[in-house]
């Protein structure tokens, strides 16, 4: 029967009786606005033919086909369309990004009493985040990121050592940075 309906409607990439496809309205209206939609059609068709001269059967014929050809009406505003719902699970993204600029050498971070560089302090940050880095990295995908005048794609240090950072990290001495 479904083969009917694909010939009938012309379908060519989604067909009646495929997997996943359902048939739905793009103007979709509850059950109760069906049910008065066909009460107030019926009524519509029944008294434009009760007051006409002719016989009962063929007045009732007329009506029933007023009504029918107003129903398929009413069903083709609501937009029926054939629907196949595509479910792709994609792993997140966790973005990582560590400024590689010679400016990381700069010791201008409040550190007890003396300052450090912000090098000291990044390295400190990802070998804290170490652990957390390599169970996200199951999880999802994870992209680490070097930047200065460009930015590249940071190498994971494999097997990851407890304290230290999880990145193969070369000397800051990019000249700029430009994100």
């Amino acid at each position: 029967m479904s083969g009917f309906f694909n010939w009938l409607f012309g379908t060519r990439t989604l067909g009646f009786g495929d997997e996943g496809v359902e048939l739905q309205f793009a103007r979709g209206l509850p059950l109760w606005a069906w049910v008065l939609i066909v009460l107030v059609i019926a009524t519509f068709a029944g008294l434009t033919y009760a007051r006409l001269k002719g016989g009962t059967k063929a007045r009732v014929a007329l009506a029933s086909l007023r009504t029918l050809a107003l129903l398929a009406l009413a069903l083709l505003i609501a937009g029926p369309q054939l629907v196949k719902q595509n479910e792709r699970v994609e792993r997140d993204w966790v973005v990582v990004m560590a400024d590689r600029s010679a400016s990381m050498n700069i010791a201008d971070v409040p550190a007890g009493g003396a300052r450090a560089t912000r090098e000291s302090q990044l390295q400190n940050a990802l070998s804290g985040a170490a652990s957390t880095l390599t169970q996200l990295r199951e999880q999802r995908n994870v992209l680490a990121l070097g930047f200065d005048a460009s930015t590249y794609d940071l190498a994971w240090t494999q097997p990851p050592t407890a304290g230290a950072s999880p990145f193969a990290l070369a000397e800051p001495a990019g000249q700029r940075t430009a994100l």
